[in-house]
């Protein structure tokens, strides 16, 4: 099975939108290719518990769903993990800029996040808000579930907080 994150980074990468598919949910496809050599592995950047304590998940629901890890077109990677997915280098740092401008998306800038930080709150299509992450090297995306009663604002302290442990931990 491979994750809709691995979608969305095939849909960002093959058009000027932004793809509006929620994480969580999955459908039938061949095994994902592995990573390629020198590839940044998303499931590895932070340890699993790192992750649960960030994002205030209950242990036991925690550990009863496995990590599942995606290779992405351009050689990235994505990692699910239960109410978040993310990405590591989905596309180029200098598509980011582009995305912003010409998505159609009402992206807010969070400061203090790496190079360049969004955040969209897509509760409106999707139940799930999205940031988008620039250091100099490295592209990040966090995808978060929205269920009720949480809201995208409510869940933003989490995503901003998931994104700067990754930035933090790549090169």
């Amino acid at each position: 099975m491979r994750s809709f994150a691995a979608l969305i980074a095939t849909t960002v990468l093959s058009s000027s939108t932004i793809a509006a598919f929620p994480i969580g949910g999955s459908f039938q496809q061949p095994a994902a290719a592995p990573a390629p050599s020198g590839a940044i592995r998303a499931c590895s950047v932070l340890p699993k518990e790192e992750v649960r304590t960030i994002l205030g998940v209950d242990q036991k629901m925690f550990n009863l769903i496995p990590l599942q890890e995606d290779s992405l077109p351009g050689g990235g990677s994505a990692c699910e993990y239960m109410g978040a997915g993310i990405q590591i280098d989905p596309f180029p740092v200098a598509r980011l800029a582009e995305m912003h401008k010409t998505s159609g998306q009402t992206w807010t800038p969070i400061p203090g996040l790496g190079e360049s930080a969004y955040y969209n709150d897509r509760t409106k299509q999707s139940p799930y808000a999205e940031l988008y992450a620039a250091s100099r090297n490295h592209v990040v995306t966090i995808q978060m579930s929205v269920d009720r009663p949480d809201t995208a604002e409510s869940v933003r302290p989490k995503a901003v907080a998931l994104a700067k442990a990754l930035l933090a931990k790549l090169p």
